[in-house]
């Protein structure tokens, strides 16, 4: 009873633990605060998968740079941006997730990351 009981929560806690994302060591959490110069982002121990500039089109926006970071969770693979104005973090996380912040210069800044990004892609 003891043994099936055990057994019983440790594979409940195995599977629950693989539902939740896992930040990989590319993604320092402690530089995931809006503010946060790049700078901090470039010296952290893994450098991103890719990174490019994108423009809003607005007359006021400076370029944006965007660093694309890959995420492994069991065996799929999620993208991941961090996105940059005047060198300070502005905003990070999937790209659908720019789509659905409040503020519609960040939804602009993800609809010009994903268009960068998938002819780079």
């Amino acid at each position: 009873m003891k043994n099936t009981l055990l057994i019983t929560i440790v594979s409940v806690s195995l599977l629950l633990s693989s539902c939740f994302l896992a930040f990989p060591p590319s993604i320092n959490k402690k530089l995931l605060t809006k503010g946060n110069s790049m700078t901090e982002f470039l010296n952290d121990d893994q450098k991103p998968s890719k990174r490019f500039a994108v423009s809003t089109g607005s007359a006021s926006s400076a370029k944006i740079e965007i660093l694309v970071y890959y995420i492994r969770y069991g065996e799929h693979t999620s993208t991941y941006f961090a996105a940059f104005s005047d060198e300070k973090l502005i905003f990070w996380g999937y790209p659908n997730e720019f789509a659905r912040s409040y503020d519609p210069y960040i939804n602009q800044v993800g609809k010009a990351a994903i268009a960068a990004y998938l002819k780079i892609k």
